[in-house]
């Protein structure tokens, strides 16, 4: 599993929102990843190269083989690359109570932040969220409703393939 968080860029601070100038960038914008890097990286994996991961305060890189028969691409940079990369998408989607308290959880046992700062730039990433990555949903094979802890199927486009 090649995870994407890695390829959010640090340097986010330098650019703003050109319709919201006092908002930090979040993920939710395209301008946010290092998507030319992340591109490259699926596909040495799927040419048959070996991987070594991005290291993350939080994660050490390690090692990606090539000989492994599935390659999952994890995270948000997924949605801002051609669907061309992938044979199928997979976007799991949450309510936004659901989205706090998982970033809570996670942002604050695992990446070390702050709570406060967490609540703060909620309701901002969340603005950002609908006005820049929700529409990647549309364009993905299966849309899967985590809201509320529940598991729920939305939309799946099949792919039918037609035998000559």
């Amino acid at each position: 599993m090649l995870e994407t968080d890695p390829y959010i860029t640090s340097g986010r601070h330098l650019v703003v929102p050109k319709d919201a100038p006092n908002q930090k960038v979040t993920a939710c914008l395209p301008v946010a990843h290092e998507l030319a890097s992340l591109q490259r990286d699926i596909l040495a994996l799927q040419a048959g190269m070996d991987l070594l991961t991005i290291e993350e305060p939080w994660k050490a890189s390690e090692v990606l083989y090539r000989a492994k028969p599935i390659l999952i691409v994890e995270g948000m940079s997924v949605g801002f690359l051609p669907k061309e990369l992938f044979d199928k998408t997979i976007c799991f989607y949450t309510d936004e109570e659901t989205e706090l308290k998982r970033r809570l959880a996670r942002d604050t046992t695992v990446r070390n932040s702050n709570a406060s700062f967490i609540l703060a730039s909620h309701q901002m990433r969340r603005e950002q969220y609908l006005r820049y990555y929700k529409e990647t949903e549309s364009k993905v094979d299966i849309l899967v409703d985590q809201s509320e802890d529940k598991f729920d199927v939305k939309r799946t486009q099949l792919i039918i393939e037609e035998n000559p």
